[in-house]
């Protein structure tokens, strides 16, 4: 269960809305947390790179970078946009 809720988790940015308008790049909270090496909850991070309209790509916690397809992107949902990702990001 645990396992499940982490992977659902680390997929989600938090309190950020990202569209591929290349308005908005960096390090981003994920909704996934876990203690850190000093016993303190932490967010994990995912690395958006979104320098150019159509054009953005997410980096994981193992350095694995997807591309984002712009067919499947910006589809609005309650509360953000959503994105279709072809790959399972890596949460560990």
């Amino acid at each position: 269960k645990d396992s499940v809720n982490n992977f659902i988790m680390y997929h989600f940015v938090k309190d950020d809305v990202i569209f591929d308008d290349g308005k908005l790049s960096g390090t981003f909270k994920t909704n996934q947390t876990y203690k850190n090496s000093e016993g303190l909850t932490t967010n994990a991070t995912v690395k958006i790179s979104n320098t150019e309209p159509k054009n953005l790509s997410i980096q994981d916690v193992s350095q694995q970078t997807v591309n984002l397809d712009h067919a499947k992107a910006n589809i609005i949902v309650r509360k953000g946009v959503c994105h279709k990702i072809d790959t399972v990001l890596k949460y560990y």
